[in-house]
Parts: structure tokens; sequence; C-alpha cells
């Protein structure tokens, strides 16, 4: 957390220039056609939530016959998660009740069978991209995860457990920041900027400093106002 605050910190000042310069275009429709087969029991209401910075918030769409429809004006490719649960119940984040995907405006399809998250996403190309890197993260997220497990059990600091979580974490970040370079003209760069100062350390340098800086000036006006 520090470490992005202290990013948007130095970013503050083209930040505000950005978002003064946005244009809001009402014709960014973003249309989730949604359908749930095979669910034993089927459920009342979709819960999407969208973070984007304009519109952050959560609704409630009814699900009429196992089909439901989401609209909704988004400013750029945007992530949204999708709960079968109101957010209220601790079950509701469970994989099979939840679904998250990144998708820009435009209609998309979406099709669940059994659980929320065993879907088919066809129409959104940021989202395509965004499950092809994700995957490429996969591997070091599984690492970590047992890496964490095994701190969490410890009651003094392991400075060896500490020093491979930094490590598979540097890895992660040449990943994001070697994405950016390879794909200048990505859909999700902002998520993949995002993810690339989420890996760094809490305390960045001057040479960290200036890559962020660098990747977020590549952004569009639109992208830096949902930062």
């Amino acid at each position: 957390m520090y470490k992005l605050l202290f990013c948007l910190f130095y970013l503050t000042p083209v930040l505000l220039f950005s978002q003064k310069r946005v244009n809001n275009d009402k014709n960014n429709t973003l249309t989730i056609i949604g359908e749930l087969k095979d669910f034993k029991e089927s459920p009342e209401y979709i819960y999407p939530i969208f973070l984007d910075n304009k519109n952050t918030g959560i609704d409630s769409v009814r699900v009429n016959k196992g089909k439901y429809l989401i609209k909704r004006v988004i400013p750029c490719a945007t992530k949204v998660t999708l709960y079968l649960k109101n957010l209220d119940l601790p079950e509701s984040f469970k994989d099979k009740y939840m679904l998250t995907l990144v998708t820009e405006p435009g209609t998309i399809k979406i099709i669940s069978r059994d659980s929320l998250s065993n879907a088919k996403v066809t129409g959104s190309m940021a989202n395509t991209e965004y499950a092809n890197l994700e995957q490429k993260r996969e591997k070091y997220s599984q690492y970590l995860t047992k890496l964490f497990a095994i701190q969490s059990k410890q009651k003094n600091d392991n400075l060896k457990i500490q020093h491979q979580i930094d490590s598979i974490n540097n890895l992660l970040s040449v990943l994001y920041y070697n994405y950016l370079q390879q794909h200048p003209s990505s859909l999700i760069k902002l998520f993949a900027l995002e993810k690339f100062i989420f890996c760094l350390p809490d305390i960045l340098n001057k040479q960290q400093l200036v890559k962020v800086n660098k990747e977020y000036n590549k952004l569009s006006e639109v992208e830096k106002s949902s930062f």
C-alpha cells in the first residue's frame, strides 16, 4: 500500500491534469449477456463490482431463468468482479461464487456451468489478454501461497523465507515490466502497470520510480484517470 500511495503522490500533478481532460464518452457502454447453466439452485441476483474509479460500487442485477443482463458505461478496459452471493456472506468470496474479468466497452457473453468461475467469456479482447497474462503469473503465485502459509505459522521472522518471497516478487516485477515493453498498445497495460508496482519493494529507488513514471506516461488520458 505504501509504495502505491508513494507512486500516486509522485504522479499527482500528472493525475490532476489528465483528469481534467478526460472525455466522458457516454457511448462507452459495456453490455454483459450472461447465462447460468447446470446450477443446482438458480440465484436470484448477480452482484457486479466495477473498479474504474468512476463508477466504483456494488450493484445487484436480477437473474431471470438463468439469464442476466448488465449494462454500464465504463471509461476504458475495466476490471469487473461478479458475485453470486451477497457480499455480506463469507462464502461469497469462494471461487465457485465469483468471477473476475477485465473487459473493454462493447458486448460480451458469459456462459457459466456448475459454478460462476467455470465460465466461457467471449467478445472481449482485453479479457483474453488478461487471462493469458494471469496464466503466466500462476506458477509464481502458487509458490508465493506456499511461502506465505509457512511464514504465517512461524512466530519469529524468517529472513530466509522473506528473501524467497522477495525474489519471487522480483521475478514477477520483471514479468510485468517486460510485458509492458513488449505490448505498448495493450488494452490491459493499466493493469500490468498496477501489478508491476505491487511487486516492487516497499520503498522504491530512483530507477524504479523512473520506470513507473515512464510507463505511466504511456497511458492514455482516460486510463490515467482510472489509475
